[in-house]
């Protein structure tokens, strides 16, 4: 199992994912996606019971209260893929403090499959209270198909978030950067940062970026256009994705068939397929806001 544990004081999580690869067909790809022993090796394990939503918080407090925050901090379990690339990380409304990631991937076993698809990460208590977000920063090889894939839970609770959910938010900086090259690294943190001042700021090209801050509803920054896109949940093998290795006894990092693949589309097009012209504006920055996980169960 690769797990990775920070231990960073800020919390923040960004989409990016580091995987080289379209998914679904092979044609107009570096290697095949979405292949038999994609299929095949995806795992069997039931999905969890947990269940996707925002937590109700208010104001930094535990469920129905106001006031400072008396929530518990908690590590927060994430798994993680994409297609193609993408790096995770948290810090603050304005920034990105922690990244780690996977900016390439060779094949789409990569992507898709257990033991070598998801990605599992721990981001410490400390570096998790209600304030924080969540980043993941993706991009792709502009061939087949695109998406990004994930849950999150935070420990003491059952409640898993998935991607897809409405807390959701993504900002299309509309710079290319490629996946399909073993020595590609993506954006670096200097540069996702400025990018996150001009999302916020709401200050990029219309016709380039999305102009700012979307949710699945549309603007979140006035005037940004656009919208984050959900897709297909884990569950279906006939759709633009195969189905990604699931929870399994052999203890691999897996998804459940509750989390759906979300990307970015300015006009409402479908968002996971046909993006030679880098029509989906990426690289992406995805956020979310820790007060959005479901809270741990108090005793």
């Amino acid at each position: 199992m690769k797990t990775r544990v920070w231990t960073s004081l800020a919390f923040a999580l960004s989409a990016a994912m580091g995987l080289y690869a379209g998914c679904g067909s092979d044609e107009g790809s570096a290697f095949p996606d979405g292949d038999a022993s994609a299929r095949s090796d995806a795992g069997g394990g039931a999905s969890s019971s947990g269940s996707s939503g925002t937590s109700g918080i208010t104001s930094g407090g535990v469920p129905g209260e106001g006031g400072a925050g008396t929530q518990k901090p908690t590590p927060v379990d994430v798994v993680f893929t994409a297609d193609n690339a993408y790096k995770f990380g948290w810090g603050t409304v304005d920034r990105l403090d922690q990244v780690e990631g996977r900016p390439f991937s060779t094949n789409a076993g990569d992507i898709f499959n257990c033991g070598t698809g998801p990605e599992a990460y721990t981001v410490p208590a400390d570096a998790a209270p209600l304030d924080a977000y969540l980043y993941v920063v993706a991009w792709d090889d502009r061939a087949v198909t695109q998406g990004a894939l994930g849950q999150f839970k935070r420990r003491e609770t059952e409640a898993v978030l998935y991607t897809g959910d409405p807390a959701w938010e993504v900002c299309a900086t509309g710079l290319p950067y490629p996946a399909a090259d073993s020595t590609a690294q993506g954006p670096d943190t200097a540069t996702i940062n400025a990018e996150i001042e001009r999302c916020t700021a709401g200050t990029g090209d219309k016709e380039k970026t999305s102009g700012g801050w979307v949710s699945a509803a549309g603007a979140v920054t006035p005037g940004a256009v656009g919208a984050l896109v959900v897709g297909e949940d884990n569950s279906a093998a006939d759709g633009d994705f195969p189905i990604t290795c699931l929870p399994n006894d052999a203890g691999q990092p897996g998804i459940d068939s509750a989390a759906k693949w979300m990307w970015y589309s300015p006009d409402g097009a479908n968002a996971f397929r046909n993006n030679e012209t880098n029509r989906t504006r990426a690289f992406l920055i995805f956020r979310l806001t820790a007060r959005a996980l479901p809270p741990p169960v108090i005793n």
